[in-house]
């Protein structure tokens, strides 16, 4: 499993940030932290860890002494339970479309949060956003079978899942590809269906992919070359 000390690295760095703030952070503690497949103590340490020494950055960039940052996982993880409120009331965090459908033969999940996802997702259905109800939005994906909805909501950057057991997961490009990646001591920054960008601290990294089974492995300036993009742009998008 990775660290949080590594994912808070890669933010780090893919932010461009540098890296001598890094020595000023501290993650205790260890996952599980709640009973989930997730690494849920790592993503809530790792974001509010980079978010905390961000603010130093911040301040020592306007004169401040550096301070030493300390988020400890199990306070980090129970944090991001709690609910909040303004003006008193606790305001609706929840998209009314986002959760868990049925479909023709299984279930999909959809994230809607965020309007431009919402409205995609009931256009993608053939439903109105102004008019359309939870109720129309379950009617209508009855209709479709869950990976082909899956791959026409990525098609138009939404964000929409299919239920998969772990065997039907294990099975996939992005599954395999995470399992050599982490076989090879390197870590995920992006996935696709059939391309997958990683990075490792650690000498030989294209030698351990290809023993695990990568098919191709281009370095950063060979990536470049073949999007038509200067290297420096291609890592300042990853």
């Amino acid at each position: 499993m990775t660290s949080s000390l590594d994912t808070l690295h890669d933010i780090w760095r893919i932010a461009g940030l540098p890296d001598d703030a890094l020595s000023f952070i501290d993650l205790p503690g260890r996952d599980p932290v709640f009973p989930s497949s997730f690494a849920i103590g790592t993503a809530a340490q790792a974001t509010i860890g980079a978010a905390a020494l961000a603010a130093c950055e911040l301040g020592a960039l306007r004169g401040v002494e550096r301070q030493r940052v300390s988020v400890d996982m199990t306070h980090a993880a129970v944090e991001c339970t709690g609910a909040f409120t303004v003006d008193g009331k606790e305001p609706e965090t929840w998209g009314r479309f986002s959760g868990l459908y049925r479909c023709a033969d299984g279930y999909v999940r959809i994230h809607a949060n965020f309007e431009h996802h919402q409205d995609g997702a009931l256009r993608l259905l053939g439903l109105d956003p102004e008019t359309a109800t939870r109720e129309d939005a379950e009617c209508a994906l009855l209709a479709w079978r869950g990976r082909d909805f899956e791959n026409a909501a990525a098609e138009r950057g939404l964000v929409v899942t299919m239920l998969r057991t772990f065997d039907e997961w294990d099975a996939t490009p992005q599954a395999q590809a995470i399992a050599a990646v982490v076989k090879a001591k390197g870590h995920i920054l992006v996935s696709y269906d059939y391309v997958t960008i990683a990075r490792s601290e650690n000498a030989g990294f294209v030698g351990r992919l290809y023993a695990v089974g990568a098919m191709l492995v281009l370095d950063a300036d060979q990536a470049g070359g073949c999007s038509g993009l200067p290297p420096k742009r291609v890592m300042a998008r990853l």
